[in-house]
């Protein structure tokens, strides 16, 4: 499983929010250990082998996690998924839709 797509909203309004959005998709787009000198930046694809449904719940969690860590200008997120209908799972895509409250 993959994150093919990620659409990020914001519930404020800032002059940041274009820069705040590049870099929560840079950290949800990022798999984990290819940045040099940041190896826990970005998400880590392991648990591509458990069940859709355990799967998307892992993911979003550290989907959360790591936009608390590496984007300080967000607050709070709540992640869901899109494409969950039974081809975009056998192809293993799903695209995040991800929902920011900025600090």
């Amino acid at each position: 499983m993959q994150i093919s797509d990620v659409q990020v909203s914001f519930d404020g309004d800032s002059t940041e929010l274009e820069d705040i959005a590049r870099c929560v998709r840079n950290i949800i787009l990022t798999p984990a250990g290819t940045c040099p000198l940041y190896r826990d930046f970005g998400i880590s694809y392991d648990s591509v082998s458990h069940p859709v449904q355990v799967a998307m719940n892992e993911v979003a969690l550290e989907i959360m996690e790591k936009i608390e860590k590496y984007e300080p200008r967000v607050e709070s997120c709540e992640v869901d998924f899109e494409g969950t209908d039974e081809i975009a799972v056998m192809n293993g895509s799903l695209k995040a839709k991800v929902v920011c409250s900025l600090a």
